[in-house]
């Protein structure tokens, strides 16, 4: 709970007396899960200088880089990015950091983890890329910024769903208006 919201002193004690830097919960988050997603920085810092995996997988299989694209903590992500966590792991699922950060409406973290090599057509275990996932979430600069690095509007997850039906299902008007005005079918 201390790495989560981002007491990095009550961190440094705890490791101090012996606390495990990997050690998970039930569901599999370490402390350094936990801190890339409250974005706390230093204390990411702190824990990969005390032996924690950039790339250490929860339960569902996901990383700290998951969790921080999710939340759009830029600097968490370019940070573990920097200590060798790939852009493009995958989770349980197949889902990867862009996946999460299109979810959450991140485009900063979108952009820069498309800076460093992530495809933008990657799909999931389902199929479903980041557009469905901005789509589903009604993150109209998200969409429009994956169609101009080349996702195609009408491409379909393994149950054959496209980013239109994504949006239309959440009544995100603005993301169909969008992906009809750029070809999407109905």
């Amino acid at each position: 709970m201390a790495a989560l919201n981002g007491h990095l002193d009550v961190v440094q004690y705890l490791v101090s007396r012996g606390a495990q830097v990997e050690k998970g919960s039930n569901d599999g988050q370490t402390p350094i899960h936990c801190a890339s997603y409250g974005g706390h920085l230093e204390v990411v810092q702190y824990l990969v200088s005390r032996g924690a995996r950039v790339e250490i997988g929860g339960i569902d299989g996901q990383a700290p880089i998951h969790c921080a694209s999710r939340n759009g903590h830029l600097q968490v992500v370019q940070y573990l990015v920097s200590r060798g966590a790939r852009v493009e792991i995958g989770g349980n699922d197949g889902q990867t950091p862009i996946h999460c950060a299109s979810s959450g409406g991140h485009l900063h973290v979108v952009q820069y983890l498309v800076s460093r090599g992530a495809r933008v057509e990657i799909g999931g275990n389902d199929g479903q890329t980041p557009i469905h996932c901005a789509s589903s979430g009604g993150h109209l600069h998200v969409v429009q910024y994956l169609v101009s690095r080349g996702a195609r509007v009408e491409i379909g997850g393994n149950d054959g769903q496209t980013p239109l039906h994504c949006a239309s299902r959440n009544g995100h008007l603005d993301v169909v208006q969008y992906l009809v005005s750029r070809g999407a079918h109905f």
